[in-house]
Order: structure tokens, then C-alpha cells, then sequence
């Protein structure tokens, strides 16, 4: 046998070249594969698979070649013939067969799945008809002689009958005889068609098979990912849950500090007051109810009532709902100094330390930046008064006296009442001015 001398690489691309069917023969050391070569050596099959419409590789078992081939086709079992179309797709699988005639014929059935059309010679048909009809009768012979007496005699009939076929057989011409062989052939084939098929089907049964369980497979793990997605997402709503309460708990800390800084009594004088005594406590009614006042860039105020549940978000509504402010603005408070972001948005009242009471500052924006023209006028004003006022207060001062200190107050809520100072009586002059 003339096998191709190239690697697989190359015997591929010829045979599609060429469009032959690609052999690979992989042989190993054992006796299967002895007689598997010997077979391969005959003449009729060597001759029919060094012709055009093959080509043929040998490869050796646990060589490299052998393990790339195992890798595109699994399960390639030692000794083996891959019979491989165009399409890649093995037309058979040759790994065990009795004598080199059923090689042949095998041969021929993978021509015919090419679509190749080969036909016997009418001597060639005839003498392998020949010889298995002999084989067959020797067959019967021995049969014959190795059973016991009273089976053989039961046979007797049988045997002969098969002898008088054979007889028969023997008087055909050769026209006849390879029509019979044709016929024996084309039943062959049939088999073999329907056994084929059978394959297919179990093959597509196997592969549907699979494929459910892949799909099992990924919904499963669609499954866990989706449940771990959903204890991620829960165990971060418990961290966010444990960081407000601890927030809020901080507050309420903070509230009841400073409560009990203002509620400290302040230091006696030498010559305590009627005044200074003891004051009435007072009490104060939580009613959940916050009053805002509003100041406008322009001066002017506005006063609402809100729950203190409501957001800082709701002010804002409101203020652009009845004030309609024609410019963006944040808000701030004046005492402490403190400016409220986006961040803010979603605190409520309580949380800000806006109740019961607050004067909230609407400053203009510009920019993400606070806009300081609207209080231009108001600085050149101030540095204009600022030398009168100051000689205002000291005549004042003289004609009337000093002012009595103001009491310290002795609440939260009366902390928020501060006294005039200098910068509201500028103020109330450059309102007056306006005025004018």
C-alpha cells in the first residue's frame, strides 16, 4: 500500500483539492491491527485506495499526529480506518473487520456515500460469488460433520438441498451470476443504509439530549446568580438601614447635648436682679408642625408652616410652586453659617435641625456656584454708612446710655432669638434706603 508521505495538514487540503474521500488509518502494535494491515496490503484494496478518489494517510498510535487527530475526533480507537468527507464528516468508521472482501465491499459502499459510481467487473463478481458460495458450503460440510449421528441424519435433507442449490448455481451463466452479485450488493447496502440511519438517529437523540442538559445547566447558573445578586442587594439595604439608624441616633445624641449646654443656669453676678432669679420653666409642646421663614435676595420674606416629616426637596417644590423664583437657588441658614447641597434633598426637617422654627436664605446659582451680584449694591451702601452709623451709635450711646446686656438664653428654642446687632440695623437702613 502507497500512503500518503505528508502530515495530515497537508493530505486535508489535497483531498479537498482533489474532492476525494480523506483516509486516515491509525495502527497500532497489537494483532487487530496486524491483521487490519494485512488486509489494507491486498491488491484489489490497496489498488482501490491508492487510486484518485482517495487519499490516504497512515499514523502511527501515541504519536503526536495521533493525539491532534483524537483531539477532532474523539473516541479514535487503535487500529481504525476514518473514512472523512468533504464536509469533514466521517463517512465510516472501520475498526474490526474478517477478511479483506468485506473490506472491499465497505470500500465501495463509502465511494457510493461520495457519490462515486463504481461498478465490478463481471469476472471479479462472479469469482467473489464464487468463493462465498464455497466458503459457504464448506461451512455447511463441517457443520454437518461435527453433529451426532441422529442430527445428522435429521440434516440430511437439509444438506442436500443446500447441495442442490449449489449445483443449481454452479449451472447459471455468468451474466446470471452477476446480476446475483449485484443483487447481494444492493441488499448489502440497504443494511447497511438503514443501519446508518439508525445511527443518525441516536446520534440526534444523544446530541438533543445534551443540549437540554446544557440548557439545565445555564439556568441553574442563572439561577445562582441571580440569588446571590439578591443577598448582595439585601445585605447592602441592611448596611444602609444600620448607617441612618446610627445617623439618627447621633442626632438625637447631639440635640440632647446642646439641650443641656443652653439649659446650664449662667454665672450670678455680685448683685444678682429680682430678674435673675429662677425663671418659670417652659414647656415645650412637640406638635410636629415647623415654621419656615423665607428671605428673598431682594429682601423681601415669606413664612410657611411645614410638617416636620416633610424633605428639604418639598421646601424647594414649594418655593418654586408659590414663589416662582425666575433663577436657580440653594438654600442656607444664616446662624450657624450652613449651606444645604442635593445631598440633602431626601433629610427631613427633624434631621436638618430645622424645627420648630428656621430662617432659611434663598441665594441665587449660577454655575454651581452662588451668585453674589444681587448683593453688589448692598457692600457699596454698607461701606458708604458704615462711618455714620458707627458715629450714629456712639451719640446714641452718650445720650441715652448703654444698652442693658441681653439675658442668656436658657433653651434651645430661645437660642434661635438673637438680639439686633449692628448688621440688622445696616440692613433695616439699606431697606429704608431702597424705600426711598
Amino acid at each position: 500500500m502507497l500512503w500518503y508521505e505528508g502530515n495530515i495538514a497537508e493530505a486535508i487540503t489535497l483531498s479537498r483539492k482533489n474532492g476525494s474521500v480523506f483516509v486516515v488509518y491509525i495502527e497500532g502494535n497489537d494483532d487487530e491491527s496486524t491483521k487490519l494491515t494485512r488486509s489494507i496490503d491486498q491488491e484489489d484494496v490497496s489498488k482501490l485506495l491508492g487510486s484518485n478518489h482517495f487519499v490516504s494517510i497512515k499514523i502511527q498510535a501515541n504519536t503526536v499526529p495521533h493525539q491532534q487527530f483524537s483531539e477532532i475526533y474523539k473516541g479514535a480507537n487503535v487500529p481504525s480506518i476514518y473514512f472523512i468527507g468533504k464536509n469533514g464528516a466521517p463517512l465510516d468508521i472501520v475498526e474490526k473487520i474478517n477478511n479483506s472482501t468485506e473490506l472491499l465491499d465497505k470500500i465501495e459502499n463509502i465511494l457510493v456515500k461520495a457519490g462515486v459510481n463504481i461498478t465490478k467487473s463481471p469476472a471479479a463478481a462472479s469469482s467473489s460469488l464464487i468463493a462465498q458460495e464455497q466458503s459457504s458450503s464448506i461451512v455447511s460440510e463441517n457443520v454437518a460433520s461435527e453433529l451426532p449421528a441422529e442430527q445428522s441424519e435429521a440434516g440430511t435433507s437439509k444438506t442436500s438441498s443446500v447441495a442442490d442449490e449449489n449445483i443449481a448455481e454452479t449451472s447459471l451463466t455468468t451474466d446470471e451470476k452477476v446480476e446475483k452479485a449485484k443483487q447481494i450488493i444492493e441488499q448489502k447496502r440497504e443494511a447497511k443504509r438503514k443501519e446508518e440511519e439508525e445511527k443518525e438517529k441516536m446520534k440526534e437523540i444523544e446530541r438533543r439530549r445534551m443540549g437540554q442538559d446544557v440548557q439545565k445547566m445555564k439556568r441553574w447558573q442563572h439561577d445562582q446568580e441571580l440569588k446571590l445578586l439578591m443577598e448582595a442587594r439585601e445585605k447592602e439595604k441592611r448596611e444602609q438601614q444600620a448607617a441612618k439608624q446610627r445617623i439618627l441616633e447621633q442626632i438625637q445624641q447631639d440635640k440632647v447635648d446642646r439641650a443641656a449646654r443652653f439649659s446650664t443656669a449662667p454665672p450670678q453676678s455680685s448683685q444678682p436682679s429680682p430678674q435673675a432669679t429662677t425663671p418659670p420653666p417652659i414647656h415645650r409642646v412637640a406638635t410636629g408642625i415647623t415654621r419656615i421663614q423665607f428671605k428673598l435676595p431682594d429682601g423681601s420674606t415669606h413664612t410657611h408652616e411645614f410638617k416636620s416629616e416633610d424633605t428639604l426637596q418639598d421646601l424647594k417644590l414649594y418655593i418654586k410652586t408659590n414663589l416662582n423664583p425666575a433663577y436657580n437657588f440653594m438654600l442656607a441658614t444664616t446662624f450657624p453659617k450652613r449651606e444645604f447641597t442635593n445631598e440633602h434633598d431626601s433629610s427631613t426637617l427633624a434631621e436638618l435641625e430645622l424645627i420648630p422654627s428656621a430662617v432659611l436664605l434663598i441665594l441665587p446659582v449660577s454655575n454651581g456656584t452662588v451668585s453674589t451680584n444681587s448683593r453688589t449694591f448692598t457692600s457699596f451702601l454698607w461701606s458708604l454708612l458704615a462711618p455714620l452709623l458707627s458715629i450714629f451709635s456712639f451719640l446714641k450711646t452718650k445720650i441715652f446710655g448703654a444698652p442693658k446686656p441681653a439675658e442668656q438664653p436658657t433653651s434651645p428654642v430661645d437660642s434661635n432669638k438673637r438680639p439686633a446687632d449692628a448688621t440688622g440695623e445696616t440692613m433695616r437702613w439699606v431697606k429704608h434706603l431702597k424705600i426711598i
